[in-house]
């Protein structure tokens, strides 16, 4: 446990003297953004612009997720063990989950054939 030192998310020095300096001297960047997205003078396309400059400071990018499953080694299936594991893609071709691939195998009667 720690006990002593500075605060979690508490701003050091330094960081505070450019605050107090930039508030000192009139209206801050991201102000001056809000204040323009916020306006009905400005055109749209500048209120647009102003809340895509201004969004990054005030919502953060949701964390990367991991994967944490690993792809499914299909190679020693049969093909009825992966059709079994297909999808029913009536009515939903195109969509992501409909694209598994077919599982193409040689028989002893396909290379005859050939």
């Amino acid at each position: 446990m720690k006990t002593g030192g500075r605060k979690k998310g508490s701003l050091n020095k330094r960081t505070r003297e450019l605050l107090a300096h930039a508030t000192a001297g009139g209206e801050l960047p991201l102000d001056y953004m809000l204040q323009i997205m916020r306006g009905e003078e400005a055109e749209t396309s500048r209120r647009d612009e102003m809340a895509k400059a201004a969004a990054p400071f005030l919502h953060p990018r949701p964390a990367a997720v991991e994967r944490t499953q690993t792809p499914r080694d299909l190679s020693g299936l049969t093909d009825k063990e992966v059709d079994s594991l297909r999808p029913d893609c009536e009515g939903h071709s195109g969509k992501p989950a409909c694209r598994i691939p077919s599982i193409h195998r040689s028989t002893s009667s396909d290379r005859r054939s050939g």
